[in-house]
């Protein structure tokens, strides 16, 4: 197990750390020019390009914290799926049940694992809104991923309060190219990646990329296996130079084992991946299908204008199921359909950088899940569906940037968005050869306007401060209880965030100091509790919640061959005040003010330190040690026994050797040196109990080889 720690900080303390950490950098900017001289020896940290703005910038006159992973890290560091992202990003807890993905930032996230439910992190890939449902799929053939801190609501819109998460995928190029990846490790893994780029002419280039990913079960039993096939198809098409067409079709299909919820404590506490085969399970059989289609189309136009069009298709059908004897079935599916469109007009000249758009999404989802449990009652069958339902999004948006002074800059941004999300289905229990049977409809029509304003000041010339009031929120939604009743529906979630924060570069470009402090004030905070009307779990808007802290990211080339990465976070995210309907008619409201929030550390940290040996023929040997550092946290808001995740450390490191060509490399890789077990989604009850969580991968470890072939 790895190391358990927590940090008991009063607030007062907490601030004193934070404002701390504000003034170091502070003091570092206003000592730039002592510090440039400090070390002159050529070497100099890589400039980041993001477009978390929804235009090309430098990272480091990005007036907000943003988190770029390159696709050279992401291979180098095992970084394969979004679940691994937390490894590389300190504020980001996620949290994963079979091939769904649920990211905390700064503490809001979504703890409901059910069908439908809204995300509080957007995850994007290549421009387009990514349900939940279809956040699986795995890294290959990447350009990068840039994570983006606190609300977006002006640019992202919709269910971006807690942040958003922008995967990027390789366009093609002008040159001919194989690359390939092969690795095999523990588990009887396999992994095999590649990659064609074909210039067919100077206006036509494609790109041709498929992966395979297996490993056994990490449980015991069998569970927690993969068996995934993607590929992905992009066409570059340039008739002039004042249009390009770029066209991305995919598919993933994922037959590797279901996944279980682990009972905390493990029925082994010496190996917490110990999973006893149970009498009444047969088969746990996954069935995960994604496709998805999208384009951007950018026309330039005179006076620096940029017309670009993005439309998006996503199909998602999943299946899981587990069947047994006893009798036992377990079975749950979903299909999920998704079109969206965004049309954005954007100008650039030297005072002034501008955005307006118009986004429209439509999706619709089919659900069903059925479930009996041998344990309570053989013959009780629980049962809801189908469930149908759909959303309707529109927005209207625009932000913009203007200079001042040369080095003093104002943003202001706004976006109205209406969303309309509507169902109906059926919530039955049968028991006793008796039907029990709830119809449900509901229909939560959500019109909300968010904004940015914004400050940015140079204080120097590689030194940057800003200010930025930023809201956003997460869709509200209806709970599968009849319309008669009090909580049919339920609000969004509303954030508005105060944000301050420096950027900086020293001594020539070797050392890079970012921080920035927050403060949320979130409302309308939905959690799931029972309903005493009809004895099942449904949403509830609560109050109010307080989120504050700082974020601190420094990146240091000591010298040409060895560089230091940290990202300390700090974070307190309490209920303020949150009220629940009493336990019983007439009884008092059910308090859980001043807990903290699901998911929400107080402390997290990356800590990564690189060094390249350079041998006289041009060869290169490197080595790369990487670890996460994370203080206890919750499950769930009301802090149900056995919900306490305790602190944890990770390790992984990698050791690669390139010939003087570099055009092939061969390594090797470990991941989880502390054979670390730790859990995610954790919920009470479980079987005995009294909790539960899908636990972390063991420890894995392996070989790679890449190679790049090309003229």
């Amino acid at each position: 197990m790895g190391a358990k720690f927590a940090f008991r900080l009063s607030h007062k303390t907490s601030l004193c750390v934070t404002t701390a950490l504000f003034a170091t950098a502070w003091w570092a900017a206003a000592n730039a020019q002592q510090a440039l001289a400090a070390q002159q020896n050529g070497a100099n940290l890589q400039t980041v390009v993001v477009t978390a703005q929804k235009r090309t910038q430098n990272l480091q006159k990005t007036a907000a914290t943003v988190t770029a992973i390159s696709a050279t890290q992401l291979v180098e560091q095992g970084i394969n799926d979004t679940r691994a992202l937390q490894n590389v990003v300190p504020s980001l807890v996620t949290d994963k049940a079979g091939d769904d993905v649920q990211f905390f930032l700064r503490g809001i996230g979504q703890t409901s694992e059910a069908v439908g439910d809204d995300a509080g992190v957007a995850l994007n890939v290549n421009g387009i809104y990514t349900p939940r449902e279809a956040s699986a799929g795995s890294f290959y053939d990447m350009a990068d991923v840039e994570v983006l801190y606190g609300p977006q609501g002006t640019l992202y819109g919709r269910n971006s309060a807690g942040g958003t998460v922008n995967v990027n995928t390789k366009q093609p190029t002008d040159k001919f190219e194989l690359d390939g990846l092969e690795e095999v490790g523990n588990y009887g893994m396999i992994h095999t990646s590649e990659a064609l780029n074909i210039p067919i002419t100077d206006d036509l280039k494609v790109r041709a990329a498929i992966d395979y990913n297996r490993h056994n079960g990490y449980l015991s039993d069998g569970l927690e296996s993969q068996n995934a096939l993607g590929g992905r198809g992009t066409v570059l098409y340039t008739p002039t130079s004042y249009l390009s067409i770029l066209m991305i079709g995919s598919f993933y299909h994922n037959t590797g084992l279901g996944t279980a919820v682990q009972n905390i404590p493990p029925p082994d506490t010496s190996n917490p991946w110990y999973y006893p085969q149970r009498t009444a399970v047969g088969d746990f059989n996954n069935n995960n299908k994604i496709v998805t289609g999208s384009a951007n189309v950018t026309l330039h136009l005179p006076a620096g204008l940029a017309l670009t069009y993005i439309p998006g298709y996503i199909y998602n059908n999943g299946d899981v199921a587990e069947t047994g004897t006893n009798p036992f079935l377990s079975y749950k599916h979903s299909s999920n359909k998704e079109i969206s469109q965004e049309l954005r007009l954007a100008q650039s000249n030297q005072r002034l950088q501008w955005t307006i758009g118009l986004y429209d999404l439509r999706n619709t989802l089919f659900a069903d899940n059925l479930f009996t449990t041998p344990i309570v009652d053989p013959h009780v069958l629980s049962y809801t569906g189908p469930l149908d339902s759909t959303t309707k999004s529109y927005a209207a948006f625009g932000e913009a940037t203007y200079s001042v002074l040369p080095t003093f800059r104002v943003t202001g941004g706004l976006r109205y968005s209406s969303d309309v999300r509507a169902g109906h289905g059926i919530l039955s229990t049968i028991a006793g050869g008796a039907d029990h049977s709830t119809y449900f409809s509901a229909t939560e029509p959500v019109h909300k306007i968010d904004y940015k304003i914004g400050v940015e000041y140079d204080i120097a010339p590689q030194s940057m401060v800003y200010a930025n009031v930023r809201t956003g929120f997460i869709d509200g939604g209806f709970n599968t209880i009849t319309s008669t009743l009090q909580f049919n529906t339920f609000k969004p979630e509303t954030v508005i965030a105060y944000t301050g924060g420096i950027k900086n570069r020293f001594l020539d470009n070797q050392l890079e100091v970012n921080d920035e402090i927050f403060y949320y004030d979130y409302k309308n905070y939905q959690v799931t509790s029972v309903d005493n009307a009809n004895g099942t779990n449904i949403f509830y808007n609560t109050q109010k919640a307080t989120i504050y802290g700082n974020d601190l990211q420094l990146r240091y080339l000591l010298t040409p061959s060895d560089q230091f990465n940290i990202g300390l976070s700090y974070l307190s995210a309490v209920a303020t005040t949150l009220l629940l309907p009493p336990a019983t008619v007439g009884g008092p409201e059910i308090n859980y003010s001043g807990y903290t929030l699901p998911d929400s550390p107080a402390w997290s940290a990356t800590l990564g330190y690189q060094h390249t040996w350079l041998f006289n023929s041009g060869a290169t040997l490197q080595g790369f040690v990487s670890s996460r550092l994370q203080t206890s946290s919750w499950g769930e808001y009301n802090h149900a026994y056995g919900t306490d995740a305790p602190g944890f450390t990770t390790t992984d490191a990698t050791l690669t050797y390139a010939p003087p060509t570099q055009n092939w490399t061969v390594g090797a890789w470990v991941r989880n040196i502390e054979n670390t077990a730790y859990y995610q989604a954790i919920t009470a009850g479980g079987v005995p109990g009294p909790a539960g969580g899908f636990i972390s991968p063991p420890r894995t470890f392996g070989l790679r080889f890449t190679f790049k072939l090309g003229v």
